[in-house]
């Protein structure tokens, strides 16, 4: 015996699917990826067993929101976390060897945060173009100060992305 089969009237083309949702222009944008930075992330991104050996780490433009597993790096001396919407430096405070820190186009909004980086010792460059503080106008000149001041002179190098 043979099946019947039923054939249903299909349009010969399918409506297309949005692309995206219409939102409001005045709410945020959506999150593309997570916003906290994870353990897992990092060793992947670092390319090491574990979190003790990263010394370098590059996790560019995930709109990462939370940082905080950066205090479990001790010896991170490269760090590179522009394009995200980091709002603090407090969490740089825990990586004493920390020589470059590159947070371009996040969200540091106030001068206080640079004391968050007296510790940093080694730090010799430090971009925070395209972020509210950059905007102050006392921000070039509070930074130099603070940083030649907490280093004897040796921070003299570094360098600040100019207000726009």
């Amino acid at each position: 015996s043979k099946a019947t089969v039923s054939v249903l009237n299909w349009p010969s083309r399918a409506p297309p699917l949005p692309l995206r949702c219409r939102r409001h222009p005045s709410a945020p944008h959506p999150p593309l990826m997570a916003t906290v930075l994870s353990e897992n992330l990092v060793v992947q991104k670092a390319k090491v067993e574990n979190l003790a050996h990263v010394r370098s780490l590059n996790v560019w433009g995930m709109e990462l929101a939370d940082v905080t597993v950066l205090k479990q790096l001790p010896n991170l001396q490269v760090c590179s976390l522009s394009v995200n919407r980091i709002d603090s430096l407090a969490v740089f405070a825990a990586c004493p060897h920390l020589q470059e820190l590159y947070l371009r186009r996040n969200r540091v909004a106030y001068l206080r945060e640079l004391y968050s980086l007296q510790g940093c010792r080694r730090l010799r460059s430090l971009w925070l173009g395209e972020n509210p503080v950059a905007a102050h106008p006392g921000y070039r000149l509070f930074a130099v100060k603070r940083w030649s001041c907490a280093g004897g002179g040796s921070r003299g190098n570094a360098h600040f992305a100019p207000a726009p």
